[in-house]
């Protein structure tokens, strides 16, 4: 079970690095629900965001929109 929705955490959608950033896209959360509850398979999130600092670190693509 989730804390931001029935199948998805809150900590899903945090910074890997452990410096407290989320963001949290609620638009993506709602497509997200839909094709886990369409598919009644789980979704893996490997990244939902990241801090300036973290994106720059693993060479991610610079001033996306959070």
């Amino acid at each position: 079970m989730g804390d931001i929705s029935p199948h998805f955490s809150r900590h899903e959608f945090s910074c890997k690095c452990g410096c407290g950033f989320t963001a949290l896209d609620v638009e993506l959360l709602d497509v997200l629900e839909d094709a886990r509850t369409h598919f009644g398979a789980a979704i893996t999130l490997d990244c939902a965001c990241r801090c300036a600092k973290h994106n720059a670190e693993v060479g991610g693509v610079p001033d996306m929109p959070v």
